[in-house]
């Protein structure tokens, strides 16, 4: 006997064992409805109205109108029938029925106020929604009558072509889409039906019974999950989540199986397939549970089905060879799909049929498939010829520009209506040849389930498939696939190029992959690139990993980078964690499926939420910040991270600043947060309240005004203080020609929005004014009496200019201010206090960083403090810390930053100024998952401060140290502008911003050395520039920087005594900074080190805003014509730089 008998034998006695198991009792609910929708009123497939075609059961209990079974590939039939006859003993009376379903349809009608349907289009009276399992997208369809509406059972004369061509002249495919809510959106109204390979009733659902007088009549009772009519109440049972979660569908959301519609075709196989009359289908289900046998009677029907199986894809060479996919075969997944043994033999003769007739296999190769891959013979007939049809569909033309995008460059698969593309007639292509050869080798191609669809390993197939494909080949096939492989495991790669050599194009081979999501697979195995980003499982949960695919339909590439974002993804559980969660978040704040895959791919540790932890966030938002649930919603969509922010630390002390330092009425805080979600992400002490001193400051202005204007622009504090804020307000000042502060805070006061707009653009208007004026003079008047003129458009103030001279009226009388205008946000006036007064607590002395509270008056902060006004007072003269902070009037506090100033030449000094940025390539979008494979930028660019006397040389020998320090050099890079690459793994904005000034410091320390060897005895006082306020935070504590360098080798102590987090401050970058930062500096070296200070150097840091000014000649030839022009010029260079080095690669 040989060893696949052997295993048979043992598979056969294992299902025998599973046939005493109970088969669990399905939970089934429905809409409550008055009628009462019999078992016996079911009529055998004809051609009859689709409205007595169906049997509803909906939670909505609306019957959604008529429908017409769509049998793809089954409308042109011969008069065979594999379907067993119904029983004669059921009374059915057919005009009571059909009038019954016309009644409940008709009842459930919108209704306009005349009595009339209001139905927009009447053909959606022939429309219907259903799941394909070939496309994985949810397809509209409308019914076109015919006169052959037949069935076919695929055995026959009846060629497949001409059942192709009746398919689709008989249901036309209206569109598709990935989640079934924006269908039924779309589509309001029409039924939805269930798949067509599920049975009745569906998965983790029973149908209750009413019993008449008559026994022999029984009754289907719709009931809602609290309560129901006839037959009682009827509940969910809770043990079947993990039932749920195996048999979900894609893309269907909050939407169960339980819901949706099934023809009366499904209904009457199973109850005649095996000859039960209603009494016996009743006790199948469970209504009598006392015989344990009863209870498992699907399982004994199972366990035929596979034996039936077992015998027809059991061949002579199936001996020799063991089938790959065998053991996935079990009794569970049979009884919970409603497989017999008639339904496998059907669908094997179907199959072989389509295999021959359409492929032309020979038997020999249709056995091999078979055997190799008997899941076929569990999938519905009419899916499998699509997707067969598909594949030897032709090509889209040209015109089809989407289409074209993805065969060219592989994008926008998913904006890709497929499933209408096929019944247009066109698909992937390939010939028959091409297509016969792939499904020989690879019969998972047809896979209908991510469980069937995963592909042998690369050894089986080069071992047990004598499958052999050159490395330069697959090499080739990663780079032309690139993203659509990526999260793949290598043996896709490696089909993919066995595919190519076949002569399938890679224009064909995207389109496939885009159009077909089962065809790549979620690699199980952690890369490196997983594995050092944090915990992760030594073999990811298929179950899992197929569950997110499904649910969210999203690529294997978004897995990967999702569990690159957050590597606990690959411990959470799809059943336990996943399911309730993803639930409880779409329930909860209303999303659609589209958008809740928007957030999972921004911030996919919101799987790891717990159901408590969002109740709690909830009750926050709704109770304490006065949020309603569509202000929450739309504030999640923009920051999904918002409702993963801990209560204590986060959330509770931003609503505290708001509406007690800035003394923002607690009606405005929904707002707030509503406009500006980010600000309750942002720090405190490190953010928030900087750009609040540095208003106050800069308008004098007290607090409380300061919350007038955030309430007014809650996107205000979002804008960086030293690129945006400060370089705006002192282009104001000049423009308006503003020497009193208070004269700008009152301008800022009336026109808040004004430091939305960019530098050029007030320009441009001021300009546009002052021809318009032919004034300066009176151009500056009309803008500080009305300030909101600086916040229309171009083009509005234009033509507001051109319509008032016109009319002949006075221009500068026009542009006087309104009555009229926005309602203010903040009807009462501000409390009053005085700027001069305000008191800053922080933990710095003299500092605008690090502040703990801002306080407008002493008083104030000692009651904060818990301290007497006069030790207030005396900590504030001596400079004291008291209790870890420090106390000092704002009024005090230097302005931070040096200017470049143009200086007068010195033989003995040398001073250089360089720029440096840092970007990478592609950038976040909100639609794109976080983890993406990313390349990034430097940009250096050396500035002449009028100390050079030989510039061009001082260039050269930066450029020239540049090559050495740089690994990659961007071509082109010609001047005084230097592009490189970033050499390190895990480019980030972050890194490569830190990244920038550690190139920077080495092409300084290289070029000095080189000078001090051809006899230069100058002193060098570099300033480096930065425009990365990350960067700058980390290496403006010079003290802390040298004591980081002076170590040869850093430690856990010495960052902690440095107050430094290793995974924030990005340590394989900064202590190579350090150290570089403290040998320039003539700090001396370790005794470990072989390196040597630098002698008469001195490097400091600067943010690139400190130092430019709009009357700087070299500024005004930049893009822009300001300082921030200029900043966003490198800044684009350097993204220049990532785009290259992303092509490149």
């Amino acid at each position: 006997m040989t060893t696949t008998t052997l295993m048979i034998l043992s598979y056969t006695s294992l299902l025998c064992a599973f046939s005493l198991v109970p088969f669990a009792t399905w939970a089934f609910h429905c809409a409550p409805s008055s009628r009462l929708i019999h078992w016996n009123d079911v009529e055998p497939r004809t051609s009859r109205p689709v409205s007595d075609r169906l049997f509803a059961a909906t939670s909505s209990g609306d019957p959604n109108g008529t429908r017409k079974s769509k049998r793809s590939r089954a409308s042109s039939t011969s008069k065979g029938s594999t379907y067993p006859k119904r029983n004669t003993n059921r009374r059915y009376d057919d005009e009571k029925s059909k009038q019954s379903t016309k009644e409940a349809w008709s009842s459930k009608q919108p209704t306009s106020s005349n009595g009339k349907s209001s139905r927009a289009n009447p053909n959606q009276e022939s429309m219907y929604i259903q799941f394909s399992r070939v496309f994985q997208r949810h397809v509209v369809y409308r019914h076109i009558p015919s006169n052959n509406d037949t069935n076919w059972d695929g055995i026959g004369d009846t060629t497949i072509t001409s059942m192709t061509t009746a398919s689709r002249s008989t249901e036309e495919v209206m569109e598709s889409f990935e989640f079934l809510d924006e269908a039924m959106a779309k589509y309001p109204g029409i039924p939805v039906l269930a798949p067509k390979d599920l049975p009745f009733p569906p998965p983790t659902c029973s149908i209750e019974w009413d019993s008449n007088e008559d026994v022999e009549e029984k009754t289907l009772i719709k009931t809602t999950v609290d309560g129901g009519v006839g037959g009682g109440a009827r509940k969910r049972r809770a043990d079947v989540e993990q039932d749920e979660c195996e048999s979900t569908v894609a893309g269907m959301g909050l939407t169960t199986l339980c819901e949706l519609q099934y023809e009366y075709d499904c209904v009457e196989r199973m109850s005649t397939t095996n000859s039960l009359d209603a009494s016996s289908f009743q006790r199948q289900q469970g209504a009598v549970s006392s015989n344990v046998d009863e209870l498992g009677y699907r399982y004994d029907q199972s366990r035929l089905a596979i034996q039936t199986l077992l015998k027809l894809v059991t061949t002579p060479e199936s001996q020799i060879n063991l089938p790959r996919h065998f053991f996935r075969l079990d009794p569970k997944r049979f009884a919970s799909r409603g497989l017999t043994s008639d339904v496998i033999l059907k669908n094997h003769n179907r199959l072989v049929q389509l295999l021959s007739g359409v492929l032309g296999m020979k038997q020999r190769d249709i056995d091999f498939v078979l055997s190799n891959f008997p899941q076929l013979c569990l999938y519905n007939g009419d899916e499998v010829e699509c997707m067969i049809d598909f594949l030897v569909s032709p090509l889209p033309q040209q015109e089809f520009v989407s289409v074209v995008m993805v065969a060219e460059k592989g994008i926008g698969g998913e904006s890709v209506d497929w499933p209408r593309l096929w019944w247009k007639g066109f698909g992937a292509g390939l010939t028959v040849s091409q297509a016969a050869a792939s499904l020989r080798v690879m019969p998972e191609l047809l896979a209908m389930y991510y469980e069937d669809s995963s592909k042998p390993s690369i050894l089986y197939m080069h071992q047990q498939m004598r499958l052999s494909v050159s490395p330069t080949l697959i090499d080739e096939t990663n780079t032309n696939l690139g993203h659509l492989i990526e999260g793949t495991p290598p043996s896709d790669a490696y089909f993919f190029a066995y595919m190519s050599s076949l002569g399938v194009s890679w224009g064909q081979l995207r389109i496939l992959i885009s159009a077909l999501k089962l065809w790549c697979n979620c690699n199980l195995d952690p890369t490196w690139e997983i594995m050092q980003r944090g915990p992760v499982r030594s073999m990811f949960r298929s179950s899992a990993m197929d569950y997110l695919r499904q649910r969210l339909q999203v690529k294997p590439s978004d897995l990967h980078r999702m569990i690159k974002t957050h590597s606990r993804l690959t411990g959470y559980d799809a059943c336990f964690k996943m399911k309730p969660t993803l639930n409880k978040l779409q329930s909860t704040f209303g999303l659609t499926g589209s958008e809740m895959r928007k957030i999972v791919l921004r911030m996919p540790s919101l799987l790891g939420m717990g159901i408590q932890s969002i109740e709690d966030k909830l009750k926050f938002f709704l109770n304490e910040a006065g949020m309603s649930m569509e202000q929450l919603r739309t504030a999640l969509l923009k920051q999904p991270s918002l409702i993963q922010y801990s209560l204590d630390t986060t959330l509770r002390p931003k609503a505290r600043f708001f509406l007690h330092e800035l003394g923002i009425p607690s009606s405005l805080l929904s707002r707030i947060i509503t406009t500006a979600p980010a600000l309750m992400g942002f720090s405190l002490s490190d953010n928030l309240r900087p750009k609040v001193c540095c208003l106050m400051r800069r308008c004098a202005l007290n607090q409380f005004q300061v919350g007038v204007l955030i309430a007014t622009s809650p996107s205000l504090l979002s804008l960086s203080q030293l690129g945006k804020i400060e370089p705006t307000l002192s282009s104001l000042s000049e423009l308006l020609e503003i020497d009193n502060p208070h004269d700008l805070g009152q301008i800022l006061m009336a026109a808040p929005r004004l430091l939305h707009h960019s530098i050029a653009s007030l320009d441009d208007k001021f300009s546009l004014l002052t021809k318009s004026l032919q004034s300066k003079e009176k151009a500056i008047i009309a803008l500080r009496n009305n300030p909101s003129l600086l916040t229309w458009t171009l083009i509005v103030l234009r033509e507001r200019i051109d319509l008032s001279l016109e009319m002949g009226n006075d221009l500068f009388t026009s542009l006087q201010p309104s009555k009229r205008g926005r309602r203010k946000m903040m009807q009462q006036s501000p409390p009053e206090a005085n700027y001069e007064d305000a008191v800053i607590v922080s933990f710095e002395s003299s500092s605008l960083e690090s502040i703990s509270m801002i306080c407008p008056t002493v008083s104030v902060a000692a009651k904060e403090a818990g301290l007497s006004k006069s030790a207030v007072i005396e900590a504030i003269q001596a400079g004291q810390c008291v209790d870890g902070k420090f106390f000092s009037y704002l009024k005090d506090i230097s302005e931070p930053g040096t200017a470049l100033k143009h200086v007068s030449h010195d033989d003995h000094k040398v001073s250089i100024s360089l720029f440096v940025s840092g970007s990478v390539y592609p950038g976040d979008r909100l639609d794109v998952a976080r983890g993406q494979s990313r390349t990034g930028g430097i940009c250096l660019k050396v500035i002449n401060d009028g100390t050079i006397d030989n510039y061009e040389s001082i260039v050269d020998d930066v450029l020239a140290a540049a090559s050495s320090c740089f690994g990659i050099l961007v071509p082109n890079s010609t001047g005084n502008v230097i592009l490189a690459v970033f050499p390190l793994i895990n480019p980030s904005k972050n890194r490569c911003e830190l990244f920038s000034l550690l190139g920077a410091l080495r092409v300084v320390e290289s070029f000095i050395k080189t000078r001090r060897t051809d006899g230069d005895s100058r002193t060098y006082d570099i300033k480096i520039f930065s425009d990365s306020n990350y960067a700058l935070k980390l290496v403006s504590n010079r003290d802390r920087l040298l004591k980081l360098g002076g170590c040869f080798a850093y430690s856990e102590e010495l960052l902690s005594s440095l107050n430094m987090k290793r995974e924030y401050v990005n340590i394989d970058i900064l202590h190579p900074l350090a150290r570089s930062f403290s040998r320039l500096n003539g700090q001396d070296e370790p005794p470990q080190s072989r390196n040597k200070k630098v002698v008469d150097a001195k490097v400091q840091f600067l943010h690139s805003m400190d130092s430019i000014s709009k009357q700087d000649d070299w500024v005004k030839d930049w893009p822009g014509r300001s300082g921030p022009g200029f900043v966003r010029f490198l800044k684009r260079q350097a993204r220049a730089a990532a785009e290259w080095q992303y092509n490149r690669q």
